[in-house]
């Protein structure tokens, strides 16, 4: 449709892995990957490969949630929660999902997360969006309005996604390197972001992070904090 091909993606999978390596967490972390891997990985059903696929783990995650004012008189630096929002587009005619319901819902929950917030994509510092195969990352993007419609993928493939690029996503891996919980993944390393527990992975001066969970269609999420 926008005449991207397959090695359009393997920056961002290169990337996404060498986030991984930085995150003690992460499934994959010690096995770095190159284009030519992802290239060459084994295919599932073309254009998605191996690598365009999430890992499941076994894992947990937990948030404490508790007001604004004892959560500043904690020892540990408190991340504010500025709003969310939940996406009801359904898959029409008992279909799962087709590009078209992604991008729709991508972009209602994106909506009405800058309507409850008000803020807007101009705003992030980093975003953590679903990746339980690859091209939710760009569809996300689009969807949030980050980038127009078909401009996703040039985004990914132009490295403004990475550690040191225009927006950060998925800094500790996401479910491709991390692991899949379920979008928890993305909840924990928002809220890592923005109390600047990154570590090696920390993105300097970030102060607003998103997390958009799950494929855009009835019950997916949005969450600044």
């Amino acid at each position: 449709m926008f005449g991207y091909s397959r090695a359009d993606m393997a920056r961002y999978i290169v990337d996404n892995r060498a986030n991984t390596m930085k995150n003690p967490n992460g499934y994959w972390r010690g096995k770095p990957i190159t284009a030519d891997d992802y290239l060459n990985a084994r295919m599932i059903a073309d254009p998605m490969s191996i690598l365009d696929c999430d890992i499941p783990v076994d894992g947990s995650v937990a948030l404490v949630l508790t007001s604004t004012e004892r959560a500043r008189d904690l020892a540990q630096k408190p991340a504010l929660l500025t709003g969310f929002s939940a996406g009801t587009h359904p898959a029409p005619y008992g279909m799962p999902m087709t590009l078209e319901d992604i991008w729709t819902g991508c972009e209602q929950v994106g909506q009405r997360l800058w309507e409850a917030t008000g803020m807007g994509p101009g705003d992030l510092d980093t975003a953590q969006v679903y990746d339980g195969f690859s091209p939710f990352v760009f569809l996300w993007l689009e969807g949030l309005g980050v980038v127009p419609r078909g401009d996703g993928l040039a985004f990914l493939r132009d490295g403004e996604a990475s550690l040191t690029g225009r927006l950060p996503c998925n800094t500790g891996g996401g479910a491709l390197g991390e692991g899949r919980l379920h979008g928890m993944t993305q909840l924990a390393e928002a809220v890592i972001q923005v109390t600047d527990r990154g570590g090696e992975r920390q993105v300097q001066g970030a102060s607003v992070s998103i997390a958009a969970i799950s494929n855009g269609l009835t019950k997916a999420t949005g969450f600044i904090f």
